[in-house]
């Protein structure tokens, strides 16, 4: 479920507390089944643990939080080279996404790297660069500190754009 090396640096809470209550309720629903505890006692715990395992799973499996994220389409920069922007790339799981699924390409991560939001601490660019040197790709990757809404880049620098759970975290207006 987990995936050593990399440091997305998802806060406990999002990433193991699912699991602590699937064990926290499901050892005694497990004890009180053998000790015939009253039924709703041991199927309210057990509910509970089943809650948390999904929970677990979740985190996990479908959003991968541990992992860098998958390249969703194959139209994106189909000959496998180019230049590419990810705008608000914070720990780098889309900066990963692009590198590992397009050799050839070279990605210019930007963010602000400011806040602690969104289950996510600390992000620096150090964080992404240690992700991309554990994912083999730390050759391809440039980071540069600002503000996706003024980009320090002149007009046409860029191949292709992405940008993953970036846009939430900026303001209204």
């Amino acid at each position: 479920m987990f995936s050593p090396g990399y440091d997305f640096d998802y806060t406990w809470t999002f990433t193991q507390v699912h699991l602590i209550v699937c064990i926290a309720f499901g050892v005694p629903a497990l004890i009180g089944s053998f000790r015939r505890w009253p039924g709703w006692i041991t199927a309210a715990a057990g509910l509970v643990a089943i809650w948390g395992l999904a929970g677990s799973l979740i985190v996990h499996q479908v959003l991968r939080a541990n992992r860098p994220m998958d390249l969703p389409t194959a139209a994106f920069l189909p000959d496998g080279r180019g230049r590419v922007l990810d705008m608000g790339a914070g720990s780098g799981r889309s900066t990963l996404m692009v590198l590992l699924a397009r050799p050839a390409a070279r990605v210019t991560a930007l963010d602000i790297y400011k806040g602690t939001e969104y289950g996510i601490d600390d992000n620096t660019p150090d964080r992404l660069l240690a992700n991309a040197k554990v994912a083999g790709v730390a050759d391809r990757v440039d980071v540069t500190v600002a503000d996706m809404r003024q980009m320090p880049f002149p007009d046409g620098s860029f191949d292709a754009a992405v940008s993953a759970f970036a846009i939430d975290h900026l303001p209204k207006d």
